[in-house]
Order: structure tokens, then C-alpha cells, then sequence
């Protein structure tokens, strides 16, 4: 028995597919082994093969509607982004194609879980991050990389030339701040956001 992943999402294909590469797509993502496919699919599963060498099968399903794949419970994620990459690099782009939409995943264990998105062909796999705090008098803090970036940014931007006379004042790059200020709004109340001037 494998490892259970499940999926849940789709992505958007743009423009609808036309019949013969729908036909196309479609023998690539049903293929089982011994059973012949037609010779510009095999290329394009080899070409993926050789570059991505992806785990499995390809766990979507393309839609009735010639401009979905769909998202299936299967079992094994690991080649999921990287038959996306390959079906984007060597069909779906040649062809003139976009992809967007997204792809959420939760394996049987507790931390596997997470998300797959595509925006504008471009392929990238987020995995959730779960964080114990600690307990009050032993913290252990945690800062998404986002935020530590932004923050990074306004303490390099810090200047206390000229301030001298007011200790504990120091200047700070206005863009840095309004930067850091639209990443954590959502998260704070107005009252315990800095005030930019």
C-alpha cells in the first residue's frame, strides 16, 4: 500500500484546448505501459522523462470543457510539478497556451500539506508551515521569510545621522516601511500599525 495524498483544485487552461491537442493531452496523461501512443505524444512524455524524470502518473484530469485539468485523489505528489513543468515546457507553451490555477495537497501525515501554483506557466510548490511557539517563559519565535525580508529592508534603510540630539529617534526608508506596513495590515489592527508620515 502507498503513501495517500489528496488533492483538491484545478488550473486553468487558455485558450480551450482544440480537439486534436486535447486528443493529444489526453493519451499522455492516460498512458499505461505497453500501450502505444501516438508518435508526437511519446516524444513529448520522453522529452518530459528525460528532463523532469517525474514520479508516476500524472494525477489530473482534463475536464469535458477542453480548458480544465482537474485535480485527482492519487496516490504518491512527488511528480505532480514536475509533469506540470514538463506538459508546460514541451505542449502547452509551444502550442501558445496559459496555465493558472492552483493545487492543494494533505498526505496522511500531520505536517505533509501544502499548495501547487501556477500562474502564467510558471510552476511553484509552497509546502504549509506549522509553528509551535513554545511556551510563554521559553519562546521561539517565528517570522515568515516574507516578513524577515521586509523587515531586513527597514533596519538597513536605518540612519541616526543627524539625530543625535533626539537619542532615541532614528530615520527609516519610507518605501521600506509602507512595504513592511502592507504585509502585516491584514494580520493588525490600525492601532498597533507604525504611523508613516
Amino acid at each position: 500500500m502507498g503513501y495517500d495524498v489528496y488533492y483538491s483544485g484545478e488550473i486553468k487552461i487558455t485558450p480551450a484546448l482544440k480537439a486534436e491537442e486535447r486528443a493529444i493531452l489526453q493519451t499522455m496523461i492516460d498512458r499505461t505501459p505497453n500501450r502505444e501512443m501516438a508518435p508526437e505524444a511519446a516524444r513529448i512524455v520522453e522529452e518530459i522523462e528525460n528532463e523532469f524524470s517525474p514520479y508516476y502518473a500524472f494525477p489530473m484530469d482534463l475536464c469535458d470543457d477542453n480548458e480544465t485539468l482537474e485535480a485527482m485523489d492519487e496516490e504518491e505528489r512527488e511528480g505532480m510539478c514536475d509533469w506540470l513543468r514538463g506538459f508546460i515546457k514541451y505542449f502547452f507553451q509551444p502550442s501558445g497556451y496559459l496555465l493558472d490555477g492552483s493545487v492543494t495537497y494533505s498526505g496522511d501525515s500531520s505536517g505533509d500539506h501544502g499548495g501547487i501554483y501556477v500562474k502564467n506557466n510558471e510552476v511553484e510548490s509552497v509546502e504549509d508551515v506549522e509553528v509551535n511557539e513554545g511556551p510563554s517563559w521559553a519562546p521561539t519565535p517565528y517570522v515568515s521569510e516574507i516578513v524577515r525580508k521586509a523587515i531586513g529592508k527597514v533596519v538597513d534603510s536605518a540612519d541616526s545621522t543627524g539625530c543625535e540630539y533626539l537619542k532615541d529617534r532614528t530615520v527609516c526608508s519610507q518605501s521600506a516601511i509602507t512595504e513592511l506596513v502592507a504585509l502585516i495590515a491584514p494580520a493588525a489592527d490600525d492601532d498597533t500599525l507604525p504611523q508613516t508620515v
